[in-house]
């Protein structure tokens, strides 16, 4: 997993770790096929922000967490940023865009 060696090990993930090593072992395979080096089709940055962008969508506040700061990490700027959760109210909603814009901006702010 190229792509994601440098970031921290989300609680989530350490837990299966811990629990059950050759089901980590899958799924990480799984997701660096999905998301990571595996596909080649969308540079980091573009990645982050469509990951980000189905956060807001479904209002996973700690993905919408995750993801922007990713993003921001790969390049993105603060008006992408705010693109995405602009673009969560087709499928969100306002309620998307508004639970997601917070987290963001705390997000930005704690990272510009």
């Amino acid at each position: 997993m190229a792509e994601n060696a440098t970031k921290p090990m989300p609680k989530h993930w350490q837990i299966m770790k811990e629990m059950n090593e050759e089901m980590n072992e899958k799924t990480a395979a799984w997701r660096d096929a999905v998301s990571g080096s595996g596909n080649t089709t969308f540079t980091p940055k573009e990645k982050q922000l469509i990951i980000l962008a189905m956060c807001c969508a479904i209002r996973h506040l700690n993905g919408v967490k995750a993801h922007a700061g990713h993003a921001m990490k790969a390049g993105a700027t603060k008006e992408e940023l705010f693109a995405v959760a602009a673009l969560s109210m087709i499928i969100g909603g306002c309620p998307s865009y508004g639970e997601s814009i917070k987290v963001i901006e705390e997000v930005w702010s704690q990272n510009a």
